[in-house]
């Protein structure tokens, strides 16, 4: 397994499958000798969303009193409200504690600029980004894509990260095509049928719209989403 030192930084970002990075990370804990799952000076976040009140609850949990000053904060999410990241900049920058601080994601496209430059970044596994959320989409009902996929763009809300929104989105429904192009053409079934292949074309022509400037974002992320036949429609 790869090593993480802990030794010269106290905030990282840990990119990559989430059972590696977890085992990375406790891997690195044990060898330091800090604290780690049970232990009162542990804080774990395993959540799909990480917003304002779970930074709220970091905060509040780093400013109590520890057993030996030393504090560790596990955060692992698919989505990280901007704000969220934002409100732990302080914590990261002037920590109150000894402590350290870890993000689990799969790409580090999910975390704001200002937190990147604040961290040291590792990567434990060199996965398609975004694979899980777009077979997750695949799975929903229209209105639920919809919602998660508002849930995503809000992590880029700022118009500071207008261009990073841009580039998640581009990435995931990149990895959606190629999710669903796999599912059309799997070995067993029929050729792609007509309909499959003009969905497919649709879906590629508004995923490469993303990158154009004068674009709407959620609005083409939308439109593709409504694109995709549901389950349901698929076995009907």
């Amino acid at each position: 397994m790869a090593h993480l030192d802990l030794t010269q930084q106290h905030a990282f970002i840990v990119t990559g499958a989430k059972d590696e990075a977890l085992a990375l990370v406790n891997a690195a804990l044990a060898e330091h000798q800090l604290p780690t799952q049970s232990h009162p000076d542990f804080f774990m976040h395993n959540h799909v969303s990480f917003g304002v009140d779970d930074a709220r609850e970091v905060s509040k949990f780093l400013s109590e009193k520890s057993t030996d000053n030393k504090k560790v904060v596990v955060i692992a999410s698919t989505f990280f409200n901007s704000h969220a990241q934002n409100a732990l900049l302080k914590t990261i920058e002037d920590p109150l504690v000894e402590m350290r601080i870890f993000f689990i994601v799969d790409s580090t496209l999910r975390i704001l600029p200002t937190v990147l430059s604040r961290t040291v970044t590792h990567t434990v596994s060199q996965g398609e980004p975004f694979l899980t959320e777009a077979q997750e989409l695949l799975g929903l009902t229209k209105p639920e894509r919809l919602a998660r996929i508002s849930l995503f763009l809000d992590v880029y809300d700022d118009e500071e990260n207008h261009n990073r929104m841009r580039e998640a989105a581009h990435a995931l429904f990149s990895t959606l095509i190629r999710v669903l192009h796999k599912e059309y053409t799997k070995v067993g079934t029929h050729p792609m049928s007509n309909n499959q292949a003009n969905t497919l074309e649709k879906i590629s022509y508004c995923t490469e719209s993303i990158l154009d400037n004068g674009s709407g974002v959620k609005m083409l992320c939308e439109a593709i989403l409504l694109l995709i036949p549901e389950v349901s429609e698929t076995k009907s």
